[in-house]
């Protein structure tokens, strides 16, 4: 037996249902059928009693109206038919409702609808789960799809978490990049790299004064009085690898 899976609630579906010849044993279609030669009945879960559904050709294929059954295709679907099932039989909560057709030139088809669950179901079901382990507030979007005070985005921009005066335009990071006087990530590349050359440099710079400094200190480790030759060694650079302390 067929089952389809239809959220309690939903109303206005309109289903296709296949009616098999009969007379033969391949499971061809039954064509020519109309609704006053079928008789339909359907039970809701737990009930003790078959509803029976009046059922109409007056209509429109595609729109719905309470127990409609016509030929979809008699050339393209043969044995396709449109039903369109009482809103009452797929209620909020009917846990499963079973449908017959009975009628001449057709085997008996019997069908289930089952109640299915929601997206916005589900979604509601997450929420109270997170709430329940407090991680709500990690992702939590307010009704506006603003972050809510007190979640973990709001904290990231604010120590208090009050997200209400949060303005992307000045306190996003593009913003605060922005603000630093940066346009694009090649400016920024570039800046950095400047300032590790200059880094270089400097490093450079202080190789080249610690290496000179001994050139002006004495064997006992005291400032040189020949300021002379503290100038020349120490302060030029001269003097050689294997008399470092010789004056130029």
């Amino acid at each position: 037996m067929a089952k389809l899976n239809i959220e309690g609630g939903t109303e206005s579906f309109i289903d296709i249902v296949i009616l098999e010849d009969d007379t033969v044993s391949t499971g061809a279609g039954k064509t020519g059928i109309v609704f006053s030669g079928v008789t339909c009945y359907y039970q809701i879960q737990g009930q003790s009693t078959w509803t029976a559904v009046t059922l109409t050709g007056t209509g429109t294929l595609g729109t719905y109206t309470s127990g409609f059954f016509k030929e979809a295709d008699a050339t393209n679907a043969p044995g396709a038919y449109q039903f369109h099932p009482p809103n009452l039989s797929i209620a909020l909560g009917y846990g499963t409702v079973t449908f017959i057709l009975k009628g001449s030139g057709f085997k008996e088809n019997r069908f289930q609808y089952q109640d299915g669950v929601s997206l916005t179901a589900i979604g509601t079901t997450m929420a109270t789960k997170l709430a329940d382990i407090h991680l709500d507030h990690m992702f939590a979007v307010a009704v506006t799809d603003e972050i809510v005070d007190g979640s973990w985005g709001a904290d990231v921009v604010s120590a208090a978490g009050d997200w209400s005066d949060y303005d992307p335009t000045l306190h996003s990071l593009e913003a605060n990049y922005v603000n630093l006087g940066e346009a694009t990530d090649t400016d920024f590349a570039t800046d950095i790299d400047a300032i590790g050359q200059g880094v270089i440099t400097i490093d450079a710079i202080v190789d080249s004064i610690t290496a000179r400094l001994p050139a002006a200190l004495t064997v006992a480790g005291l400032m040189k009085s020949d300021v002379v030759a503290v100038n020349a060694v120490a302060l030029q650079g001269a003097g050689t690898v294997l008399d470092p302390w010789r004056p130029a």
